[in-house]
C-alpha cells in the first residue's frame, strides 16, 4: 500500500498514523476569513454526534467540538471537495426528468437549452459571487506529529472495537464493523462522533493527532482535517501549524469530469490580495491571524455565470 508508506501502528491506540511531513495543502476558503483569522481561521462546531432539532445540519466530515481546517493535497482535490454542493443541485433533478419521460442527460440538455434561450443560467451554475469572496490558498503543512489515516483497514479495525457501543447507539446494529463507505458518507452524527474520539486519542509517544488523512470521496486526491487545537484554546499559532505560501485565484471555466459542467483551475491571482503575475511562484512568508497579504482593491473580472445555491467552505 505505497499511499501509506512510511506510516506505523499505533502501540498505544491501534489506529494506523502517517507522520507529518510538510507537503503542500491546499484549501478553498473565503478571503475574509483569511484576512481576518489567517488561513487556519474556521468556523467553532458545537456539536458532534445526532443534531438537536433546531439545528441545520452544515458540519464537515471529521468536524469536531472546536475549529477543524480542512486541507487537500492538491488545488485540483480542494476545489472538486468545495463543488460537492454544486454536484448535489444537478442530480436532484433526476426524479423531474423522470416525471417528464427524459433521461437524465436529456433533461439536463433542455434545462440548459430553456435557461440559455431566456437568457439565464443554470441552477448549479457556480456563480460569479461566489467565486469572487472565494480563493484557493497554499499552505506548508505540519513537519511535525501524526496524522491518524481514516481509510486505513487497520484504523477501521481499532474504531470499530473502541466505539462498538457508540455505533450500536447510533444503529449501526448487527456486528458491522467501520469501513470506508460508512466513513466518507453523509452521516454526519457517525463521522463526527468517531472524530470527536479520534481527536482525544493519546498517541504512543505521549502526544497528540494533528488531525485525520483521509482519501477524496471525488477520488482526486488525499485531503487532511487538520484540528486547530490552539486557536480553540485562545492561543496564537504555532510553527508547526499550516502556514501560507501562496493564494492563487480561480477565474476561468472548463468542463468538470464526468462532463459534469464546472469551472476549471487556474494559478491567476486577484489584484486585490495578491502581487502581479509574475510572482506567482514565489513563496511567501507565513500569514498569521490578522495577516493581510497583498495590495489595495482592483477591477474585478466578473464571469458568467449567476445565481445558484450557497456552498460550504468545505
Amino acid at each position: 500500500m505505497s499511499t501509506f508508506s512510511g506510516g506505523q501502528v499505533c502501540t498505544r491506540t491501534g489506529v494506523y498514523l502517517l507522520p507529518a511531513r510538510g507537503e503542500d495543502g491546499y484549501r478553498v476558503t473565503k478571503d475574509r476569513y483569511v484576512q481576518s483569522g489567517g488561513v487556519n481561521s474556521a468556523r467553532e462546531n458545537l456539536h458532534v454526534g445526532p443534531l438537536p432539532p433546531d439545528v441545520i445540519e452544515d458540519r464537515g466530515r471529521f468536524d469536531t467540538l472546536g475549529r477543524t481546517v480542512y486541507y487537500a493535497d492538491s488545488a485540483e482535490a480542494a476545489f472538486a471537495e468545495v463543488l460537492q454542493g454544486f454536484r448535489r443541485t444537478r442530480f436532484a433533478i433526476a426524479p423531474d426528468a423522470e416525471a417528464a419521460g427524459l433521461s437524465f442527460e436529456e433533461y439536463v440538455e433542455a434545462v440548459t437549452t430553456e435557461a440559455r434561450s431566456n437568457g439565464q443560467d443554470v441552477p448549479w451554475a457556480v456563480p460569479c459571487d461566489w467565486q469572487l469572496r472565494r480563493s484557493i490558498y497554499r499552505a506548508e503543512m505540519p513537519t511535525q506529529g501524526w496524522w491518524v489515516v481514516m481509510d486505513h483497514p487497520i484504523t477501521h479495525a481499532a474504531l470499530t472495537e473502541a466505539l462498538a457501543v457508540e455505533l450500536y447507539q447510533l444503529g449501526h446494529r448487527g456486528g458491522a464493523a467501520l469501513h470506508s463507505g460508512l466513513l466518507a458518507s453523509d452521516d454526519r452524527a457517525l463521522t463526527t462522533t468517531i472524530a470527536e474520539h479520534v481527536r482525544a486519542l493519546v498517541l504512543g509517544d505521549g502526544s497528540l493527532p494533528l488531525g485525520i488523512s483521509f482519501r477524496s470521496k471525488t477520488e482526486l486526491g488525499r485531503c487532511w482535517a487538520f484540528w486547530n487545537r490552539r486557536a480553540d484554546d485562545g492561543l496564537d499559532p504555532s510553527a508547526n501549524d499550516p502556514g501560507l505560501r501562496v493564494m492563487l485565484t480561480v477565474q476561468r471555466f472548463g468542463t468538470w469530469p464526468n462532463c459534469m459542467s464546472y469551472p476549471s483551475w487556474e494559478s491567476t491571482h486577484r489584484r486585490d490580495l495578491a502581487p502581479p503575475r509574475s510572482s506567482l511562484r514565489r513563496h511567501r512568508t507565513r500569514a498569521g491571524p490578522g495577516t493581510r497579504p497583498g495590495q489595495a482593491p482592483g477591477r474585478q473580472r466578473r464571469s458568467r455565470w449567476a445565481k445558484s445555491p450557497r456552498n460550504s467552505e468545505r
